[in-house]
């Protein structure tokens, strides 16, 4: 096994042919995203020979640091589904919604009655309307983030040494992407490409920056953002500055 500069080791992937000998030291880049906002809430970087049911419990970490408190609902692909998995999630009082891969019925053994119990509430959990809609969010907001992440982002190889070098690169890349869907939710569109097809782009990114300085100016004056707020606002800003 070969050890990089940073804190936790590379594995070796993917060997060659013998007339082409080569070797990929690899990690295994997994983030987490708010299904409400389409935002990048928690990014880690681990070996890439680890499952996704062993690094999940990290990630999840990993978000709840950054938004200080444990997420309600985790909504996740079959391949993080297993019995350990849904019963942490279950005791630490979090709901999820993650579906089974095809397998055989399993054997429970005694002693397994809370496994079980979990993952036959998330099996029922996963077949409501509601799982059907998260896991239907899941699909297309998680899917885009990696693609925007690591397919046109270009983050599937990175030319750096070490796991902290690689992690500050990969925290710096969301950070754009988190840039992009904050742009989108206030001018409707979130790359530059897609604002420079727009006939009215200066409409746009006008409309956009009016409406976060509306914003600012009205958290600091306590005033609501409703537009009848914004206009009293207005109308005192504007009786100040002419009896002055």
């Amino acid at each position: 096994m070969w050890r990089g500069t940073g804190l936790r080791p590379s594995r070796i992937k993917g060997l060659r042919p013998l007339r082409h000998i080569t070797a990929q030291f690899t990690f295994k880049a997994e983030h987490a995203v708010d299904l409400e906002s389409g935002a990048l809430v928690g990014i880690t970087v681990q070996p890439a020979d680890l499952g996704d049911t062993t690094t999940v419990g990290a990630t999840l970490e990993a978000t709840e640091e950054a938004l200080g408190k444990a997420p309600e609902t985790v909504v996740a692909d079959k391949g993080y589904h297993s019995g350990a998995v849904v019963l942490g999630l279950e005791e630490n009082g979090q709901r999820a919604v993650i579906p089974e891969p095809k397998r055989q019925a399993r054997n429970w053994k005694e002693g397994q009655e809370a496994e079980r119990a979990a993952v036959e509430s998330t099996r029922e959990r996963v077949a409501s309307d509601e799982g059907r809609e998260l896991l239907r969010q899941r699909s297309e907001k998680v899917e885009r983030s990696m693609a925007h992440m690591y397919e046109t982002g270009g983050m599937r190889r990175v030319y750096l040494r070490g796991h902290n070098n690689i992690l500050k690169r990969l925290l710096v890349h969301a950070c754009g992407y988190n840039l992009g869907v904050l742009m989108r939710s206030l001018t409707g569109v979130g790359t530059p490409r897609s604002l420079q097809g727009q006939p009215s782009a200066g409409v746009l990114a006008r409309k956009g920056l009016e409406n976060a300085l509306w914003g600012a100016l009205g958290r600091l004056l306590g005033v609501p953002g409703s537009l009848q707020a914004r206009f009293r606002l207005w109308r005192e800003l504007e009786a100040g500055l002419c009896g002055a």
